[in-house]
């Protein structure tokens, strides 16, 4: 079956008056999420140390890349919620622990080219928390929305140099238009189910993969509310990492719309019409 690739989350820090990178581990142009702003936003921690991130898109599943699975569990805890990871607390914000839990990741991830990085982490017990809401997914009536330029938000909590910052950063910017990403990258590695973030003009808000992984890509709909249509996931063309933060090549996220099937068929979630 697949490997495992494991990394540390990279996070997020707002660049204060400049759109210099630094090291390549963090979202630049952002700005200082408030508590309740992004409640469905979740971290994976052992031992204080975040592993990978994910979305709460219902109130017991958590969407992740398959790549964050691939690890015993059974020792981590999960915050949802959090604005600053070291104090949800005082924040009234939900914490797990994951002693009781089911997982699947897709049955065509590959983990060497990245491909069909998606997986849904199942809690036993539902969250009830009234400050946490799931995001929702895309209706089945937008399977093909998106695909063009699409205004967008961007999460991330923020570090450099071994730093980490822990207020969560959000930034809004724009996806590449799907095409234009294909000619970019090549058609064998941008594939139906993916999303190009837009960071090809310098000091473009843009992520790290460098332990993003599972960071989502959300846009505000006409009727106010937020819609999760892209994740961060590890991704390869050959052998080489591709749309790292220090650079200007397009990063590439996983489209949800793409797999809504596939969530409703493992999780049981029911998709929108």
């Amino acid at each position: 079956m697949s490997r495992t690739s494991i990394l540390c989350f990279a996070v997020a820090l707002i660049a204060q008056g400049t759109f210099a990178l630094q090291n390549g581990q963090r979202i630049i142009n952002g700005g200082n999420a408030t508590v309740g702003q992004f409640s469905f936003q979740a971290f994976l921690q052992m031992r204080y140390s975040r592993v990978c991130v994910g979305s709460l898109i219902s109130d017991s599943v958590i969407l992740i890349t398959a790549d964050c699975l691939f690890k015993d569990l059974s020792s981590f805890n999960i915050t949802i919620g959090a604005v600053d990871y070291n104090n949800y607390q005082a924040e009234h914000v939900e914490f797990v622990d994951l002693y009781g839990y089911s997982y699947v990741f897709h049955e065509d991830y590959d983990s060497v080219s990245g491909a069909n990085d998606i997986a849904a982490l199942i809690l036993k017990t539902p969250i009830k928390n009234p400050k946490i809401k799931p995001i929702r997914l895309p209706s089945k009536s937008q399977i093909n929305n998106f695909l063009n330029r699409t205004e967008i938000t961007i999460l991330g909590w923020g570090g450099e140099t071994g730093r980490t910052e822990p207020n969560l950063q959000h930034a809004d910017t724009f996806t590449l238009n799907f095409r234009d990403c294909q000619f970019l990258h090549g058609s064998l590695h941008v594939t139906d189910e993916n999303l190009c973030l837009d960071n090809t003009v310098p000091g473009s808000p843009t992520a790290c993969h460098d332990g993003d992984n599972g960071s989502p890509m959300i846009t505000k709909e006409e009727d106010g509310q937020y819609t999760l249509i892209g994740f961060m996931a590890k991704w390869f063309v050959g052998s080489k990492e591709v749309g790292v933060c220090n650079s200007n090549i397009p990063v590439i996220y996983m489209r949800v719309a793409a797999y809504l099937d596939w969530l409703a068929a493992n999780t049981g979630i029911e998709i929108r019409p």
